[in-house]
């Protein structure tokens, strides 16, 4: 049995590191049916076979093997101890449950001895994930360096190039995308020295990232695929999930809409089968913005209503702000649809003074869609009739608007000269008729 376990263990962790996930399965089960008497060897088994069963999403029995495992290494190893918190502690970030995750990080450092560098390192990238996720960049950027200074101590390359990685995402983040691309140059190229295929193609999904935000879609496009073939192929579920949601990005800003909705399904469908609340809720984003562009803006509002509410629920407050933004164009598009309707209602009754105060409000609902041409076009209709109906209130209204529509035009338009003029014309209108609210709208808006 001792020589048994040495060598069973021995191609288990060969057959993890080439993601043979089926034989690494094997050999450590093996090992650990004949490690009765030695807990060492089946806490080593156990916690291979969680870190398999994190990679396959598996995230149930990834959280029974390292309570196994923590069982057999007992209380007196303080540096396995604090390695089993973190993997537990990211699992639970995984399925959307941020303040156990928290907890399990802050222990394993205050457990870790001084001199435990390598380990230290890994614990700080996990709690910078964290609160890069939270939105507390500042604080991301202080564990990183600690994280970075820590690996570099230990010689711990892998962990030096998640660092990096880490990094790079961070600084993508913030806007400054020429320092987000050095440092994921430099984490692909320590992750090839360590030959990690599942680095790798996690920053070769950064790198599409970052290409994305420079406009440089065709790039983009290339790394998410060279991604997705390595996390295929050695069976990263996880991974796959962000790599169709990637693909869909690139499909959406495109226009290919069919292309796009059927990706952000995939995410859903894979996000869901591993139990990853974050994909399901990154899919209804993406989703929901999928159909605001296609017109269905009834379904976009619920996608996106419930992704907002999750997130917020995990804690994921950086990605909240883009599905916020989402749902405020959804909810544009459906001001735009509603007031399309009360014209149309409006027309159809022959009412001039109905038709007006509905092309004002389609008017301020395409305005603030950047519609300019078509808004000042339906404030300009609105205008007109309700200079022949003699409600003075609501052609204030709309010479504020269509001040606001010319002001945004391009200055070769010979309207944009008139904007201040016309918001001269509003504010007397309203000034006189003791419109409050009315004014107030009207000075916040620059012209």
């Amino acid at each position: 049995d001792p020589k048994a376990r040495t060598w069973l263990l021995r191609a288990g962790h060969r057959a993890q590191q080439l993601y043979a996930n089926a034989e690494a399965v094997d050999y450590f089960s093996a090992a650990i049916e004949r490690s009765a008497e030695d807990p060492a060897a089946r806490a080593d088994a156990q916690e291979a076979l969680g870190d398999v069963a994190g990679v396959l999403g598996r995230y149930d029995e990834a959280l029974d093997r390292y309570a196994a495992a923590a069982t057999a290494v007992g209380a007196g190893s303080a540096v396995p101890r604090a390695r089993l918190q973190r993997k537990t502690a990211v699992v639970h970030q995984r399925r959307g449950r941020i303040d156990e995750a928290l907890a399990l990080i802050a222990a394993a450092l205050v457990d870790l001895p001084a001199g435990a560098s390598a380990e230290r390192g890994r614990v700080l990238l996990a709690a910078a994930d964290m609160s890069f996720r939270a939105g507390r960049h500042d604080d991301a950027l202080r564990q990183l360096a600690d994280a970075r200074q820590e690996a570099e101590r230990a010689g711990d390359d892998a962990g030096l190039a998640e660092a990096l990685k880490q990094l790079g995402t961070v600084h993508g983040y913030r806007g400054d995308l020429a320092e987000a691309l050095r440092y994921q140059v430099e984490s692909l190229a320590a992750y090839e020295r360590v030959g990690d295929l599942l680095g790798k193609a996690n920053v070769q999904n950064n790198i599409g990232r970052t290409e994305r935000r420079r406009s440089r879609h065709d790039a983009a496009l290339d790394a998410y695929r060279d991604a997705l073939a390595i996390r295929e192929r050695i069976g990263d579920q996880l991974g796959r999930v962000h790599s169709h949601g990637n693909i869909a990005e690139i499909h959406f800003l495109r226009g290919e809409l069919e292309d796009a909705q059927r990706e952000y399904e995939m995410v859903r469908e894979l996000s869901a089968s591993i139990g990853y609340a974050f994909g399901i809720s990154a899919a209804q984003v993406g989703l929901g913005a999928t159909k605001v562009a296609r017109g269905e803006v009834t379904e976009a509002i619920a996608d996106l209503e419930m992704a907002i509410a999750e997130f917020e629920r995990a804690g994921q407050r950086t990605y909240t702000v883009e599905a916020l933004r989402d749902l405020a164009d959804a909810y544009i598009a459906a001001a735009i649809e509603v007031a399309e309707r009360a014209v149309r209602v409006a027309r159809e009754m022959s009412l001039g003074a109905l038709v007006a105060i509905a092309l004002q409000a389609l008017g301020k609902a395409r305005l603030a869609h950047g519609e300019l041409v078509d808004a000042a076009s339906a404030l300009e209709e609105s205008r007109q009739l309700l200079g022949t109906t003699g409600d003075r209130h609501e052609l204030g209204r709309t010479l504020g608007l269509l001040a606001q529509a010319y002001a945004a035009l391009p200055a070769t338009d010979a309207r944009a000269a008139s904007a201040a003029e016309l918001k001269g014309e509003a504010r007397a209108i309203l000034s006189e008729l003791g419109a409050i609210l009315d004014l107030r709208r009207l000075e916040t808006e620059p012209i």
